[in-house]
């Protein structure tokens, strides 16, 4: 399988512990991606926990002041998306998916890049408020 990456960076003045403060739970995680209010949060181990709503179900990852990556399960398109924080003053934020380029010779990607590249543009300065 193939697949290309959709990245987006955000330069902020926050701290590495104030923005790891406002994702560090599933709950504020699914409030910056947006996903719908009535998800159902089920944790399966320290960091790791599962999020179900409209029948799709997202794998959440959290790697403590670092970040956390989400994996969907069967979604066609795209399977991980993460976010990350690079420094530790003054720090940057990243938003990124990997998108399946040899699925459709890859029309997804084409199709959508500039409109999830506006979402995560949006996530990230929602997240750094």
């Amino acid at each position: 399988m193939k697949y290309k990456e959709i990245i987006m960076k955000l330069k902020t003045n926050k701290t590495r512990e104030y923005l790891w403060e406002k994702i560090n739970t599933p709950k504020k995680l699914i409030q910056i991606e947006e996903f719908p209010k009535n998800s159902k949060i089920k944790k399966i181990s320290e960091n790791n926990y599962g999020c179900y709503f409209k029948e799709r179900f997202t794998f959440l990852t959290f790697m403590p002041k670092s970040g956390v990556t989400m994996s969907f399960v069967k979604n066609m398109d795209f399977s991980m998306a993460w976010f990350e924080i690079k420094g530790n003053k003054n720090c940057t934020i990243i938003h990124g998916t990997s998108v399946r380029m040899d699925r459709n010779k890859g029309k997804w990607y084409k199709e959508n890049k500039k409109k999830v590249e506006t979402h995560f543009i949006r996530e990230l300065r929602e997240w750094a408020k």
